[in-house]
């Protein structure tokens, strides 16, 4: 009998997909803790010469509505259930993106960092996220390295 996957489960599925995605853009993925620490993976860019660039950005994966409060308005927020993950966050030497999956299957990602620049004292992110793609990935790498040519 097959049951649900717990969401330590689903979160390796998001992860396995996410490096999937990585290596469809070209780029290096490395899942970077099996305890939470606030964020799951790292993502170093390339160098057109295919060498890494130095520049990484962090990721904090989700899977699920879950993790997702709808307000009034139909405003989507990410309540921040441990509040050291803000600290860790606007601490962090990488800018940290939160990553997830919704019930669809579709990934969606976002700069919490940016976001909480932003919103110094935000308890919770409102939810602007966009899919998370191979272009999308190899756009943020042509935001990052701007003077390389994307693969």
């Amino acid at each position: 009998m097959l049951r649900r996957l717990d969401n330590q489960s689903r979160e390796q599925v998001l992860l396995g997909e996410v490096l999937v995605i990585s290596g469809k853009a070209g780029q290096i993925c490395r899942p970077v803790s099996l305890w939470d620490q606030g964020t799951d993976a790292e993502i170093e860019f390339k160098r057109d010469d295919g060498k890494a660039s130095g520049v990484v950005i962090s990721l904090q994966l989700k899977d699920g509505e879950s993790h997702l409060r709808k307000l009034a308005n139909g405003t989507l927020t990410f309540p921040v259930r441990k509040p050291w993950h803000l600290d860790r966050w606007r601490e962090s030497r990488t800018d940290v993106y939160l990553v997830l999956k919704r019930s669809s299957g579709l990934i969606y990602w976002m700069n919490v960092t940016s976001y909480l620049k932003a919103h110094p004292y935000a308890a919770s992110i409102v939810f602007t996220a966009r899919r998370f793609t191979a272009r999308a990935l190899r756009g943020v790498r042509k935001e990052l390295l701007p003077t390389v040519k994307t693969p």
